[in-house]
């Protein structure tokens, strides 16, 4: 991967989402900062390969500007929902012209668990495909009835999107920015136990504990 190293997975918040790590090649470093791995051709191998997409590949100028919209459409959906509003109209219309302009048909296989319903792509060049299951993964998240574990990291520098496992669904935080969080308040509280009259028994109360990875 021509020495970079991407992070597929941060902590333990390794969501199986195809979606989700399609949206995070949106990539901010924690102050903002945008490094756009979805234009970074050594990126999209290895996403192709970790997600068993290889064969669809490569993605060419077209596809790739498909791609971008969908990413868009994705996040956009994310960000809404991190606010509590619900997903806006236009969002969804571009999911739903992916879905419109690569059919697919269902059938059945023998999964490891058990049988599972898989699509398959009815017609269309490779690229077409990726930009199918991609859509196709959004779609079956966001109609789940799961969407309260749909989470964007609270860095607003950052904005990680993750799966929340977590039984009280009260991740706020992906784990680099957690850690991050967690050193601050400790630091905090050992400023509060150095200041004259200060009561070690009662600093760190009242803060708002971080649910981190």
């Amino acid at each position: 991967m021509g020495g970079r190293a991407y992070p597929w997975r941060i902590g333990r918040l390794n969501t199986g989402h195809l979606f989700i790590d399609f949206a995070n090649s949106a990539w901010y470093d924690g102050r903002g900062n945008l490094d756009d791995r979805l234009g970074d051709p050594s990126w999209r191998q290895e996403f192709l390969r970790e997600w068993g997409l290889e064969e669809y590949g490569p993605v060419d100028e077209a596809a790739l500007q498909e791609l971008t919209g969908l990413r868009s459409a994705i996040r956009s959906v994310v960000e809404r929902l991190r606010a509590g509003r619900a997903a806006a109209g236009g969002d969804l219309e571009g999911l739903n012209r992916v879905l419109a302009a690569h059919p697919v048909r269902f059938e059945v296989s023998a999964g490891r668990a058990g049988p599972e319903l898989d699509a398959v792509p009815v017609t269309g060049r490779g690229p077409d495909v990726i930009a199918l299951q991609i859509a196709l993964s959004a779609a079956w998240y966001l109609t789940a009835g799961e969407l309260s574990r749909l989470k964007m990291c609270d860095n607003p520098g950052c904005r990680w999107i993750f799966h929340d496992e977590t039984k009280n669904r009260g991740r706020r935080w992906c784990g680099p920015c957690g850690n991050v969080d967690k050193v601050r308040r400790f630091r905090e509280r050992q400023r509060l136990r150095q200041q004259p009259g200060a009561d070690p028994d009662d600093t760190g109360k009242g803060g708002s504990a971080s649910q981190t990875a």
